[in-house]
């Protein structure tokens, strides 16, 4: 540390010495904790993401299917149920209807 003014709030009781050094093994076994760590975060990210996606897709089918269901599966179901008793339906119609719309 010649040459190098410290901070003004550098305190020796906190020192940190860092030794480096390089060895065969030591390499072997750093390339196998980093992938091993990438591996991790891989697996949760694709977990997340994919749980993710499962529930914006239940949530958007639940309201597909029921605005399906609204818009086009009762209009055909209470067209058929017409078509199957037309005199109970004429008889229900409103009189005006053939005044006014003819």
């Amino acid at each position: 540390m010649i040459g190098v003014t410290p901070h003004e709030f550098y305190n020796s009781d906190y020192q940190m010495t860092v030794v480096v050094g390089h060895s065969a093994a030591l390499r072997f076994v750093m390339d196998e904790a980093l992938n091993t760590e990438i591996q991790r975060g891989l697996w949760w990210f694709l977990g997340s993401l994919f749980g993710g996606v499962a529930i914006f897709f239940v949530g958007f089918s639940i309201f597909f299917e029921r605005q399906l269901q609204n818009r086009v599966a009762k209009p055909i179901m209470y067209l058929a149920n017409t078509i199957k008793n037309p005199k109970e339906f004429m008889a229900g119609r409103s009189k005006t209807n053939d005044i006014y719309n003819a």
